[in-house]
């Protein structure tokens, strides 16, 4: 008999996560390939919603087989949908069973939930078009290692930390680069500190890019969230010198020997610069939105 219900041993849970999120066929998108990190993001960062009412679990015979969760912002009512997680003969059955139940025990009613499939989890992909969801385009997830590294010698600018004097101008690039992404220019800014950076690339007092990008040590890895430069000041090498530089940051943390990011498909133009400097691409995704 299976049977879906919240579970407290998260420690089980993030090793199912993790275990599944290794295999091509079941991977997800927005959750991590480590026991260690999923465990951190579920007791400190997972859903501005209780746990409780976020998470749910599928058991058969006291055995887990099944886990599905909700990332929600309590502001957007908008949600990351970890899974469907599912290790069991009726993919179909325990997944639907899991989607009931977690949106009947919702303490309030969503707005949007979003996808994030590899291309290969035919299942996930599939769940999501029988739900109605809408594809909303593919993206490529990049990794490079220091070992990989590709440095530009070209210097036709000044690239360093970002000032107070240099906000006003962040904003209007990333409003106009990012429109209705995941972070705000005021965002960003709050959360600069020793792990979080963004460089910016100026000529004459003139901001012409700049580069958001995240270390995260304790669980040896390093992010770059955002990349943009302005339209006249394309096609200069910009793009590299600024990658180079938190590339150059990210790896100075010595636990981190391996770094990611996230770049639509379409934008063939990103994806050649960041080939450049070394990365090679790791996963296709599908993003997919879904009205509740």
């Amino acid at each position: 008999m299976i049977e879906v219900k919240y579970s407290q041993d998260l420690e089980a849970v993030s090793k199912f996560i993790a275990n599944m999120n290794k295999i091509t066929q079941h991977h997800v998108g927005y959750c991590g390939l480590n026991e260690e990190e999923i465990l951190h993001t579920l007791l400190n960062d997972f859903s501005d919603f209780p746990l409780e009412d976020s998470l749910v679990v599928a058991f058969e015979n006291d055995k887990m087989i099944g886990v599905l969760g909700f990332d929600i912002d309590e502001h957007t009512r908008n949600a990351e949908i970890w899974g469907p997680f599912v290790n069991h003969d009726e993919w179909q059955q325990v997944s639907t069973m899991m989607w009931n139940g977690l949106i009947k025990q919702l303490p309030y009613s969503l707005n949007k939930a979003l996808g994030f499939y590899q291309t290969h989890n035919s299942n996930c992909n599939s769940f999501m078009k029988r739900l109605g969801a809408i594809n909303k385009g593919e993206h490529s997830i990049l990794t490079i290692t220091r070992s990989h590294l590709q440095r530009s010698n070209e210097e036709n600018c000044d690239i360093a930390e970002m000032t107070p004097n240099e906000y006003n101008s962040f904003k209007l690039l990333h409003e106009e680069a990012f429109k209705h992404t995941y972070f705000t220019a005021e965002e960003i800014i709050e959360k600069i500190n020793n792990e979080h950076k963004v460089f910016v690339a100026s000529s004459e007092g003139k901001l012409l890019g700049y580069v958001f990008c995240e270390a995260n040590p304790n669980f040896a890895e390093g992010d770059i969230h955002f990349i943009a430069v302005t339209p006249h000041a394309r096609n200069r090498g910009i793009g590299i010198q600024l990658l180079n530089k938190s590339l150059k940051f990210l790896f100075s943390f010595h636990e981190i020997n391996e770094i990611t990011l996230c770049v639509k498909r379409s934008n063939e133009a990103a994806i050649s610069i960041y080939k450049k400097v070394g990365f090679e691409e790791q996963h296709h995704l599908v993003t997919y939105e879904l009205t509740i």
